[in-house]
């Protein structure tokens, strides 16, 4: 404590002080909602807890009790668990239906460890609040009101899908119009092949739908980020950035895996001094890698230093698997066209690519690096204009390729 006799103090706020519970022999408790886990979707659903030993004593059975909406369920006893000290095991309390448009509490707790009383009963229950995962069509409108089918801006879609979760394929239809946003698109709980989540222009027209940003740091350059996003689509969108340093359109990373960009409209900065991959008009993960059976599909890609700069993981091995690289019109890329390194499996195939830059040093049409096995690149036209580019397709690295 500070000498503080010739110096007044002063506190703002509070103290508090909670008195620690001792450790008990025989101690149990739940500790998380397995399933349902954060939503719930329709239908007949094991509900699943998670038991903890919070007892010095090993957990060898444990009743655990339930109720749903205050209505109490059959309890279940567990024998012959060995369960040491702060270890912990999942259990299956039962079968419920739940219905569509509910909401549901679920409180669950133990009773009797090891067949004795719990002398500790501050640490066995749990409450967990559940609401319907979401499913169908929605808008996204700025002139309607909130809440419904309806949202009015693209972080309110993606904060509130990934707060919900999905019970099957969700699309979002975007009406025309000016929407500057950054947009950090997360995993989506429910998302899988079937699952999709679908975002693109309701005109079905990528320039109906313009969404922009300015970054201001390289910590945050991008209009839109695949942040280990999975089964996500973007369709029909024009997505462009504002600025002239920090150029990242897209932004893949965190082992974002089998998403869509499909006919948008992608407008990087066209005005290019640099060669630098922080003006890239699309990026995968640098370095890290795990971006792998993503699709990139028929889009216009204008503008970046490169238009496709997209690389996994260098050192270890781990090359990303299985993306597709198909049908894209690439204009007025500064330095290169597409550089694509560490990748297996990897197609590139029937893109266009433009050539009218003024650099005057070594560029590529296509670039890659350290690719293969099961690499295809086929029916690719590059276009060159002046000295641009010096190679029109240049691979180097030691992987075996088609």
């Amino acid at each position: 404590v500070s000498q503080s006799r010739y110096h007044p103090r002063q506190f703002n706020g509070g103290v508090i002080y909670h008195v620690a519970q001792s450790l008990v022999n025989d101690d149990a408790g739940v500790n998380a909602l397995i399933n349902p886990k954060t939503f719930f979707c329709a239908g007949n659903q094991v509900v699943q807890a998670q038991v903890r030993n919070n007892g010095l004593s090993t957990l060898n059975s444990v009743n655990v009790n339930w109720k749903i909406n205050g209505q109490i369920q059959s309890p279940l006893s567990v024998s012959g668990l060995n369960l040491l000290a702060g270890n912990s095991t999942t259990v299956s309390l039962g079968s419920y239906n739940f219905s569509a448009g509910q909401t549901y509490q679920i409180e669950a707790w133990t009773s009797q460890p090891n067949g004795q009383a719990d002398l500790n009963t501050s640490n066995d229950s749990l409450i967990s609040i559940l609401r319907e995962g979401l499913s169908g069509n929605f808008t996204l409108n700025p002139a309607l009101p909130s809440g419904g089918t309806n949202f009015t801006t693209l972080n309110e879609a993606a904060d509130t899908l990934e707060a919900r979760g999905i019970c099957s394929a969700v699309v979002v239809e975007v009406v025309s119009g000016l929407y500057t946003e950054q947009v950090n698109f997360a995993e989506v709980p429910g998302a899988s092949s079937a699952n999709t989540i679908t975002y693109r222009s309701q005109a079905n027209d990528s320039t109906s739908v313009v969404i922009t940003y300015t970054s201001t740091s390289s910590l945050s350059n991008y209009t839109i980020r695949l942040n280990g996003a999975d089964h996500h689509i973007l369709e029909a969108l024009k997505i462009t950035k504002g600025g002239s340093n920090l150029g990242r359109v897209i932004d893949l990373r965190n082992r974002a895996t089998h998403n869509t960009i499909r006919r948008c409209y992608l407008l990087g900065d066209t005005l290019l001094g640099t060669t630098s991959n922080a003006m890239a008009t699309l990026v995968s993960d640098i370095n890290t890698g795990g971006d792998s059976y993503n699709t990139i599909s028929g889009n216009r890609i204008e503008g970046g230093s490169f238009g496709i700069f997209y690389k996994g993981a260098t050192g270890n091995g781990s090359a990303e698997l299985g993306n597709r690289i198909v049908g894209n019109a690439l204009t007025r890329q500064f330095y290169m066209g597409m550089e694509i390194d560490y990748q297996d499996s990897l197609l590139v195939e029937g893109n266009q690519i433009v050539g009218n830059s003024s650099y005057s040093g070594t560029s590529m049409g296509i670039r890659t690096n350290f690719s293969g096995p099961g690499m295809r690149l086929a029916a690719n036209i590059i276009e060159a204009k002046g000295s641009w580019p010096s190679y029109g397709v240049y691979r180097s690295g030691y992987r075996d390729w088609e």
